[in-house]
């Protein structure tokens, strides 16, 4: 079984998330707080992942995963907002909501070995 480096998989979602907004002919100004709430919860995930590496104990780590979870679902959200209201490109942004939850999938995973 090959090993997952949540750190790398979750930069390369938020980058992911980064070039589909920006990129996305559907903009408009009314629409720019889901943009930027998209932007902010998608980028979170990796960022906190990558600050519980850091954590200076095993709760401080726990925690920083929590966060990223919480990021993760909120942009689970967003994603779900955007792809049914046809403002993203269904297919692509339906193969980020599918990264999302097995990001999702992982963060959960590594917090209940991080409690045993």
């Amino acid at each position: 079984m090959k090993t997952v480096n949540i750190i790398e998989r979750a930069l390369q979602f938020g980058i992911n998330v980064v070039c589909l907004v920006v990129h996305s002919q559907s903009w408009h100004n009314e629409i720019r707080i889901l943009r930027n709430q998209i932007i902010r919860s998608g980028t979170s995930i990796g960022a906190n992942v990558t600050e519980a590496q850091s954590g200076s104990s095993k709760q401080e780590f726990r925690r920083y995963v929590q966060i990223a979870l919480r990021s993760s679902r909120e942009t689970e959200y967003w994603l779900q907002i955007l792809i049914n209201s046809n403002l993203l490109v269904k297919e692509p942004a339906r193969q980020l909501l599918g990264e999302n939850v097995e990001i999702s999938k992982i963060l959960t995973a590594i917090l209940l070995k991080s409690k045993s």
